[in-house]
């Protein structure tokens, strides 16, 4: 019985994976260039909220100084943002502990340098990934806690460098199948004689390409995370058997 309901969660879990959640996110240029783009609205797991930031051409915020906290603090107390809880980018693997390597940067694949850990954090699992988030809900402001990547709806943040510019935000719906652009650009000749024209059309099939590389690069993460999910899960079900 108990096998039955375990793997009645991860098919679950991966239908839940890959509903589109549609959120209000707001937008902050920081004095740096760079862009934060944070949703308050706590209806994503970890996984989605990595997706949600990837499809954006950005990524979930990496705190790696005291310098980057202090100016996201800025950006919350300035423009006083409420929130509870937001995914950050920092994630723990099932063996972490095994590997001397806790807690690490996402995008970075570095371990953390500099930490703003709650009270009595961060957790360790052998069993499960886990991953962070940053709280105004504690008596240490901004502090950070550990929990179960994929059990828990919270918000999150995304950061953009200033070099995505020309990258689409959550304002710009990223469509991967743009049939009507490429039908456009098929009804005009594929050499034209006009040199800033050749530039546009090679500008335009660039970025094409780039964006079905770039959900392929997505797909692949996701499936990575699905699978990192199920081994943890297919774990907790041979200790209950056992």
């Amino acid at each position: 019985m108990n096998i039955a309901k375990e793997t009645l969660k991860v098919i679950l879990f991966f239908a839940q994976s890959i509903i589109f959640v549609f959120a209000t996110p707001i937008e902050f240029r920081a004095d740096n260039g760079e862009l934060y783009i944070i949703e308050t609205g706590e209806e994503y797991n970890w996984y989605q909220a990595w997706l949600t930031c990837s499809q954006q051409n950005g990524q979930l915020v990496t705190i790696n100084t005291e310098e980057k906290s202090k100016l996201l603090q800025n950006i919350f107390e300035s423009n006083q943002v409420k929130f509870t809880n937001l995914w950050i980018g920092g994630k723990a693997s099932i063996n972490a502990a095994e590997n001397n390597m806790p807690f690490y940067w996402q995008s970075l694949r570095q371990k953390f340098s500099y930490t703003q850990w709650d009270k009595n954090q961060p957790n360790i699992s052998l069993t499960e990934p886990l991953c962070v988030y940053i709280t105004n809900n504690s008596k240490v402001p901004y502090s950070w806690i550990s929990d179960v990547c994929y059990d828990l709806k919270l918000g999150y943040i995304c950061e953009i460098s200033e070099d995505s510019n020309s990258s689409p935000t959550i304002k710009e719906h990223i469509n991967f199948n743009n049939h009507n652009k490429i039908d456009e650009m098929s009804q005009h000749s594929l050499l034209p004689t006009d040199l800033n024209r050749l530039d546009n059309y090679t500008t335009a099939w660039r970025d094409l390409v780039l964006k079905a590389i770039r959900k392929t690069q997505i797909n692949i993460v996701r499936s990575f995370f699905q699978i990192e999910h199920f081994i943890a899960k297919l774990r907790g079900i041979k200790e209950n058997v056992n």
